[in-house]
């Protein structure tokens, strides 16, 4: 029986986008180089390779000035997800 990788993504209380990239990083094991932008979110996991399922939670305690760059998380992840999903990989994020 084939175990699922779940990653858990905690960005209760985050404040500042650079402290939601930090927690990405850590999360996910991503190379100090990260370069902590949506692009670089997309490439890291072809390093660090990408779990099976992802699940945010904390996202209804940021501030509204993160809420653009959540959009941005989400719609990156909604392209991974579409991507590797066509080569029949298993993809997906929940919030929670």
């Amino acid at each position: 029986m084939k175990t699922e990788i779940i990653v858990h993504l905690d960005l209760t209380d985050c404040k500042y986008l650079g402290e939601l990239h930090q927690r990405i990083k850590t999360t996910f094991g991503f190379p100090e180089y990260y370069g902590e932008n949506w692009h670089a979110f997309r490439d890291a996991f072809i390093t660090v390779g990408l779990p099976e399922k992802i699940v945010i939670r904390g996202e209804d305690t940021l501030p509204e000035s993160l809420l653009s760059e959540i959009e941005k998380m989400h719609a990156k992840l909604d392209e991974i997800k579409f991507e590797v999903n066509e080569y029949g990989w298993e993809f997906e994020y929940e919030i929670v």
